[in-house]
């Protein structure tokens, strides 16, 4: 038998079978059957469902169109009613028994008069049908009145005439003015269609239906589906008229649809409610000791700390395979805490690492620094020569003028004794001894000797200040600077002894916004470039310093007309420790300190280069930083450097 079941195993396996869980193929099933049975329901009760929402919908249609009904009996009616209360009025009697007398009155009666708020044509008649006076424009023929009197007794006399302007009939609503029982005039208000029309809102009501307004005889209003033939009809008693109808089928394609809609969500519903009770109660029993075990094991990848708590299970496989997990746990805590005390050592090991290359990159700053002593020494040594050169010169034009002050002092004292022989002989002196000093000279050349002294100080002061900028260890902390004038600047001032007697330098920086950065550190990156390129030239040549913002970059480009670089060793340019100087002129490590400060500020440091011709160099540092919100390349933050 065991052997029928392994063989049995390693067929499924072969094929490759499905292994569903148990809580996923009850639930299939459970679905399946919930499915089946919602079609067997839906076919069982679609058909009378369906006629009896075609009858509903006809009764709710037929409803519909009696309070159409209802409402144009009571349009018709109030107006009626108001009319009625109009022919009471004696100015109304009066005028109709004597016309000529009271045409006055009843004009001004007439025009003030309204029907619920609105104007409408109305006309007063005499008792044979001849106009006494209207508010409108009639032109309508009345004599029927005389010939067919309208019975005074009847409440509602209405009558619909066509109006030729319009194509389309009004209403007549017709109030016999009684004299002692019998008519002596009439009071006709004229109601246009289209009044009734938006006051019932029959155009609303005849979206999906067709409305006809008729008699027995006559269509006096016909709107909506014109192409369906009229089914129903609804007499308007009090008015002698037929409201006509029929629907548009669409509606009862969306009733039906609509019950279609909500026994599918119902049966969707009970499939769903079907659904979450077999996941509960298989997740209960079997899927959550199982999830729980995944989540475990997915925590220990991760490299949390798991605790298990042993429980109690239905089946007993779940059992051993927690209690063979829990052991598994504990291996891989044990080896995780081996793991992280080697981890420990690498992290000290590695932070010593980081030091000794910081401290490595500040070295080759103070080589860079040594190298350049020489330079900055001869730079700061010729305006100190010409300032104590200026001194000694001051100092004897001091003498000079303290002889001359000296005399001054002694004629000064002598001119109060005017009586004194030896005053003219002392005045001829004094002239004599200015003349030999050449005082003029001295009092000019005394502000030009101190306007160079304060030059040269101040140029000793610049080239102290940019090696004390370049020779630093930046600070943790970036600082928003102009690249052009506290980078590249810099690095030239530094270098500009080196390069004067050997190249010419030719400068191209155009407007940079600000960027935020290290500044001693890409001085030092343009300053190993500089110091490159004057060692590739030979005899003399030209160095090209450019500077521009393209696509929020900074692009920095720094060429010479040197003897280029070899392609063999173009694949080592950037290694630690290559060299191509002689023993003693260069450590190696300059290209590839630069390199990497260069990708310390999210950029990259390309070459390009052809043997005998030159080389050029490409930095690119990108403005978008935490702290370059507001940098782009379509507003510089600052000019354009100086040429050279």
């Amino acid at each position: 038998m065991v052997k029928k079941i392994k063989l049995s195993l390693m067929k499924n396996k072969q094929k490759g079978a499905v292994q569903l869980p148990l809580a996923t193929s009850f639930t299939l099933f459970l679905a399946f059957i919930s499915i089946m049975l919602g079609i067997g329901v839906c076919i069982a009760i679609f058909f009378p469902v369906d006629a009896l929402v075609r009858d509903s919908r006809k009764d709710f249609i037929n409803q519909e169109m009696q309070g159409v009904g209802r409402q144009i009996t009571s349009f018709i009616e109030q107006r009626n009613s108001l009319l009625k209360d109009y022919v009471e009025f004696p100015v109304v009697t009066q005028t109709v028994m004597q016309p000529q007398a009271n045409q006055g009155n009843i004009q001004d009666f007439l025009d003030d008069l309204s029907l619920l708020g609105s104007k409408v044509p109305l006309t007063l008649l005499d008792f044979s049908g001849q106009t006494i006076y209207s508010t409108g424009n009639n032109n309508n023929d009345y004599e029927y009145l005389y010939q067919s009197p309208p019975n005074p007794d009847k409440d509602l006399v209405l009558k619909l005439v066509f109006n030729p302007i319009n194509q389309a009939y009004d209403w007549q609503i017709i109030r016999p003015i009684l004299y002692q029982g019998y008519a002596e005039g009439f009071l006709v208000a004229e109601i246009p269609m289209e009044m009734l029309v938006n006051a019932v809102g029959l155009k609303e009501s005849s979206e999906n239906h067709r409305i006809q307004i008729r008699d027995n005889n006559t269509t006096f209003f016909d709107i909506g589906l014109q192409d369906r033939p009229l089914e129903s009809n609804i007499p308007l008693k009090s008015l002698g008229l037929i409201l006509s109808y029929n629907s548009d089928e669409t509606n009862l394609r969306e009733g039906r649809e609509q019950l279609i809609f909500e026994l599918i969500a119902s049966l969707f519903l009970f499939l769903v409610l079907s659904l979450l009770a077999a996941n509960f109660f298989g997740r209960r029993y079997l899927i959550y000791p199982l999830e729980k075990l995944r989540l475990f094991a997915h925590d220990l990848a991760e490299g949390k700390s798991i605790q298990m708590v042993e429980s109690q299970h239905r089946f007993s496989e779940i059992s051993d395979l927690e209690r063979y997990f829990k052991d598994m746990v504990n291996k891989v805590v044990n080896r995780e805490q081996s793991l992280q005390e080697a981890k420990k050592q690498l992290e000290g090991l590695n932070t010593q690492l980081v030091n000794q290359q910081q401290q490595l990159v500040h070295s080759e700053k103070l080589a860079s620094v040594g190298h350049l002593a020489a330079g900055v020494a001869h730079e700061i040594n010729n305006p100190a020569a010409y300032v104590k050169g200026n001194m000694e010169v001051l100092k004897d034009y001091k003498t000079s003028i303290q002889q001359v002050i000296g005399a001054y002092e002694i004629l000064e004292n002598e001119i109060d004794n005017a009586d004194n022989p030896s005053l003219k002989d002392l005045v001829t002196s004094i002239q004599a001894l200015k003349k030999d000093q050449d005082l003029e000279f001295v009092l000019e050349d005394i502000d030009e000797l101190l306007r160079d002294s304060l030059y040269g100080m101040e140029r000793i002061q610049k080239i102290v200040l940019d090696l004390k900028s370049f020779s630093r260890v930046d600070d943790s902390d970036r600082t928003l600077v102009d690249i052009n004038q506290d980078v590249i600047e810099i690095a030239l001032r530094l270098v500009g002894n080196e390069l004067k007697y050997k190249c010419n330098i030719s400068l191209d920086l155009k407007a940079l916004p600000k960027l935020n950065c290290y500044p001693g550190e890409l001085s030092q990156v343009i300053m190993n470039l500089l110091i490159n390129a004057r060692d590739a030239i030979h005899e003399k040549g030209e160095i090209s310093i450019s500077s521009e913002c393209i696509d929020d970059v900074i692009q920095i480009k720094v060429s010479d007309t040197g003897e280029g670089i070899s392609e063999a060793n173009m694949l080592k340019l950037f290694d630690p420790f290559f060299t191509t100087k002689e023993v003693g002129k260069g450590t190696g490590l300059g290209l590839s300190i630069s390199i990497d400060i260069v990708e310390k500020h999210g950029g990259k440091m390309t070459v390009s280069s052809q043997p005998g011709k030159g080389s050029c160099f490409t930095i690119v540092l990108p403005l978008v930083n935490p702290s370059d919100t507001d940098a782009s390349c379509a507003n510089p933050s600052t000019k354009p450097a100086s040429q050279a």
